[in-house]
């Protein structure tokens, strides 16, 4: 097989119903990419009144066979407490251990544990499936004008 059979081999791909692997795969990652940015767009939009801020552990409660830390975190000069996640583990909760947390500012009250920053990692993969699947369309429609 010379390098032109071999290159129309590569263009044609293998063949599924119709559609080679190929356009499947670009279909998919398009798709999965549009999905990923638009869950972290309306991410965004849905928590721009959260604020970052440290909350610090200052007690434990137990519920039946459950631990749940309790937060203290200062907002505007007053000290807030609220529940963290559940756990089964008392080691797991260490008193005088930080957080990052994101709290409401229309209600400091509620809050969230952890950072924003899997959000920006999961916009930023969104982004690059779709720029790879438009570089990957465009690739395609040239090799197939080159005619061969």
């Amino acid at each position: 097989m010379n390098n032109e059979e071999a290159l129309k081999k590569t263009i044609k791909g293998v063949a599924v119903g119709g559609m080679t692997v190929r356009t499947i795969l670009s279909i998919v990652f398009f798709f999965i990419g549009i999905f990923m940015v638009i869950v972290t767009v309306i991410s965004f939009v849905h928590n721009s009144y959260y604020v970052e801020t440290t909350a610090t552990i200052v007690d434990v409660k137990k519920s039946g066979n459950t631990y749940i830390p309790i937060y203290e975190y200062t907002v505007d000069g007053k000290k807030v407490r609220g529940d963290g996640f559940p756990t089964s583990d008392r080691k797991e909760i260490v008193i005088g251990q930080q957080a990052v947390i994101n709290y409401n500012s229309k209600d400091v009250t509620q809050f969230d544990i952890g950072s924003r920053n899997s959000a920006y990692i999961i916009f930023c993969v969104g982004i690059f499936l779709i720029v790879c699947t438009i570089i990957d369309v465009y690739d395609y429609v040239r090799l197939i004008r080159m005619k061969i």
